[in-house]
């Protein structure tokens, strides 16, 4: 069973490095086609420009032929700077040399009437060798990639059979591995369960500090609230005391002014009454005051007669 299982998991590897090994020949091989297939189509594009322009110089425009390249230029620079602004965005080489490639072209077509005029070229002559170089360019580039990506290839396929025969040698180290990191799992399990223990009594510690904390803080609060509480009352009994007071003052207020009242009218009776007996008082003096009167002016009329008898 052991020889069967042993030899399943050998095919199952070897499928897998054939699947690894087929997807990144796939991988490559549509990178290298993608890329000498661009290469080869900006090739013929020059070829085409190049020899088409000799051919407008000769039937049609021989005089406004260095006018009208201007078009071209101004279009191949144009596509350049769009390679150069894309080539900075993505940070890549390959779309930053595609650029410089298109501004060169485009320099080119400008300086065709300058070189011309000037050193006595044929201009035929000086397109067609321009059109082979540029061809000649982008062929090399061409199997520069392809040797390039070639190596790239062969190289991650080293490094899968490298992977692949390391690992054979380290199967029984593998095994040595794991009864080491075995024992050093029983260890560190050991050290973890007494560093669990540990932080449990710390943890209870803490939380029977906090439970004394959360009952000082109960028993303070109750404290207050009682001290609230017990002011609450004696402010409500002595505004009662108060209220009791103000009413006592007022009916001690009312009877005060009752009794003064009763008093004023008592004294005002009086005053009547005394009023009333002075005003008969005054006629029993009269009568007693003539009477009086009487009888002095009898006593002088009899001593005056008496005297006069004497003298007689």
């Amino acid at each position: 069973m052991e020889k069967d299982n042993k030899k399943n998991i050998k095919l199952k590897e070897e499928k897998n490095k054939k699947k690894i090994q087929s997807e990144k020949e796939n991988e490559m091989k549509n990178k290298i086609n993608k890329e000498i297939f661009s290469n080869i189509i900006i090739a013929i594009i020059l070829l085409a420009y190049f020899f088409i322009i000799p051919i407008i110089y000769n039937r049609f425009l021989q005089n406004k032929i260095f006018e009208y390249l201007e078009i071209p230029a101004i279009i191949f620079f144009v596509v350049g700077l769009f390679f150069l602004e894309r080539s900075y965005k993505k940070d890549s080489g390959k779309i930053f040399l595609r650029g410089i490639e298109f501004v060169i072209i485009s320099g080119h077509t400008l300086s065709i009437q300058y070189i011309v005029t000037k050193y006595n070229f044929d201009f035929q002559l000086y397109l067609t060798v321009s059109s082979y170089v540029f061809a000649i360019y982008y062929v090399l580039k061409s199997i520069i990639i392809y040797t390039k990506m070639r190596k790239e290839y062969l190289r991650s396929l080293s490094d899968i059979s490298d992977i692949v025969k390391e690992d054979k040698p380290l199967k029984k180290e593998a095994s040595k591995k794991k009864e080491k990191k075995a024992k050093e799992n029983s260890e560190n399990e050991e050290i973890i369960k007494d560093i669990i223990e540990i932080e449990e009594n710390i943890n209870e510690n803490i939380e029977v500090k906090e439970k004394a904390k959360n009952v000082t803080t109960e028993t303070t609060t109750k404290k207050k609230t009682n001290t609230i509480n017990s002011k609450k009352q004696t402010a409500e009994k002595t505004n009662t005391i108060n209220s009791k007071k103000q009413t006592a003052k007022k009916t001690n207020t009312t009877n005060v002014k009752k009794q003064t009242t009763k008093k004023s009218t008592a004294k005002k009776e009086e005053d009547k009454e005394i009023k009333t007996e002075e005003k008969k008082k005054p006629t029993r003096k009269s009568t007693t005051t003539t009477t009086s009167k009487k009888s002095t002016n009898t006593g002088t009329k009899k001593a005056t007669t008496s005297n006069k008898k004497g003298v007689r």
